[in-house]
């Protein structure tokens, strides 16, 4: 779901859930199987005309089917990202992105805990033949 706001800055939110699941090929490896559920919301707003401000947060859950034979627990995640950034449009079909991402993963098996920071600057040339 999402909504486009009127006025200069042409703000625009989105809001998003989903499932699925993630099965192995041979059952053998079914403790790396999980069901998974989470929630996305974000949006961006226009500084300018070259430059646009954007946000975005996410939750995901996941719960595997059969207990790992190494750890002996069935494994459960909660996984947190957060991301802003900026879209500057310099030109002639360019676009340079800079971007800060911070993703943090709690388990019940603590040798799948992390906490991540992403600083990533992408440059992008589109070709319109």
């Amino acid at each position: 779901m999402g909504h486009s706001f009127d006025g200069d800055k042409a703000a625009v939110t989105y809001l998003s859930a989903y499932a699925g699941n993630e099965n192995t090929y041979d059952s053998k490896f079914d403790f790396l199987s999980n069901d998974i559920y989470g929630v996305r919301a974000g949006g961006q707003m226009a500084i300018n005309y070259k430059l646009v401000a954007f946000a975005g947060l996410s939750y995901e859950h996941r719960k595997f089917d059969e207990q790992d034979p190494t750890f002996l627990i069935t494994r459960k995640d909660n996984q947190y990202d957060f991301n802003i950034g900026l879209r500057y449009l310099p030109g002639h079909g360019f676009t340079i992105r800079p971007q800060l991402s911070y993703i943090e993963n709690r388990s019940n098996n603590e040798l799948f805990e992390f906490d991540r920071y992403i600083l990533s600057v992408n440059v992008r040339k589109d070709f319109n033949w």
